[in-house]
């Protein structure tokens, strides 16, 4: 744990994209509960949550997204990749590397739509193929693990995607990569996600203020933001009979939002040595809007305690207008944070590697 205090510095101006990378394992040493999460949830369709009836599944591509301001570009940016996808990243293709998303499709932030549209163009240029899935994806889950988890929705989340990503691995694939709504790549040539052992999860830092107008950074640990398995390892039948386990010990509407996430991975591995993906950042709302701000104090702490260069963000948009350290974000700040990290290639905060005299690998 490390303290630290200051103001953000200036922007910094013309700067380069960062050097490659490489992914490793680590050992973890213990969990805080009840820390802010990694996770972000697909959607909550009002206050009765996911539905609970089936509906059609749009697969390869993205779903029409209606704007309540009726910006065109939007849909059209979103069907031009769609099809896009279709024709070139269709389940039929010869890939056997799918990456999988999953949002609503009303009410999609600008935002959102552009983490999105990242994440197709890095699967397109990787060779992958690419799916999308809208809220049906809770249509998956045991009405029994619904029920318990109530108004819950992360932990809904965390095992609708593992049933999602064996489903498709049973359907052929050699391996399927699940990647959350709110992640952002902005230097996909610097970006690894690699299955060295069948399966790999996010490695992560956090940051957040102390109270006493000084920062704490908490972690290592694990989430789920972005996760990769591959055909036949046992990881992911054991993840799936980990999260049901997990919320059967919790009577109906007491599961914690991080319970089958990111405290769980955790403690694993604080008893096993997990493969990690270490170039995906994970910024607390207070280091997204000073990287909206053009860099400081807090992406200099940040850098030093990642060690890594990052060339993808998770913006935790599960936080989005939530007070963390006092910083509640909204959506433009999130735009502006994202023009900042597309603009310097990652740089607002992988700069401070070298002014901090980190030694990185990659």
């Amino acid at each position: 744990m490390t303290a630290l205090s200051g103001r953000a510095g200036p922007a910094p101006r013309d700067m380069t994209c960062p050097a490659t990378w490489t992914d490793c394992r680590v050992w973890l040493g213990g969990i805080r509960k009840g820390l802010p999460t990694a996770v972000m949830p697909p959607s909550r369709i009002g206050s009765e949550g996911p539905p609970k009836t089936p509906r059609r599944v749009e697969t390869v591509g993205l779903p029409r997204i209606r704007s309540p301001r009726g910006a065109t570009s939007r849909r059209v940016a979103l069907w031009s990749t769609a099809s896009e996808s279709r024709r070139e990243g269709s389940i039929e293709s010869m890939s056997t590397t799918l990456v999988v998303q999953s949002y609503r499709t009303r009410n999609v932030p600008e935002w959102i739509v552009r983490c999105i549209q990242s994440v197709v163009k890095w699967a397109k240029a990787s060779g992958h193929n690419y799916e999308f899935i809208d809220d049906t994806l809770f249509d998956l889950l045991p009405t029994w693990y619904r029920d318990r988890c109530g108004a819950q929705i992360l932990p809904q989340t965390d095992l609708a995607r593992l049933i999602l990503m064996r489903d498709r691995l049973q359907k052929g694939y050699t391996s399927v990569i699940w990647i959350d709504a709110d992640v952002c790549i902005f230097a996909a040539e610097h970006l690894r996600i690699e299955s060295r052992d069948g399966f790999a999860f996010c490695y992560e830092m956090w940051i957040e203020a102390n109270g006493n107008g000084s920062y704490l950074t908490r972690g290592p640990m694990i989430n789920n933001a972005i996760m990769v398995m591959d055909a036949y390892n046992p990881m992911l039948d054991f993840y799936i009979h980990a999260c049901q386990a997990v919320v059967k010990l919790h009577p109906a509407g007491t599961i914690g939002r991080l319970d089958a996430s990111t405290l769980l991975l955790s403690r694993l591995g604080s008893l096993l040595p997990l493969p990690l993906i270490h170039c995906v950042g994970l910024l607390s709302p207070p280091i997204t809007r000073e990287v909206a701000q053009g860099g400081g104090t807090l992406c200099a702490m940040y850098a030093a305690a990642f060690g890594r260069k990052i060339g993808a963000a998770n913006l935790c948009g599960s936080l989005r207008g939530v007070p963390i350290s006092g910083v509640a974000l909204n959506d433009a700040e999130y735009a502006c944070a994202i023009d900042v990290l597309e603009r310097t290639c990652g740089d607002v905060i992988n700069r401070y590697l070298a002014w901090r005299g980190v030694q990185c690998a990659g």
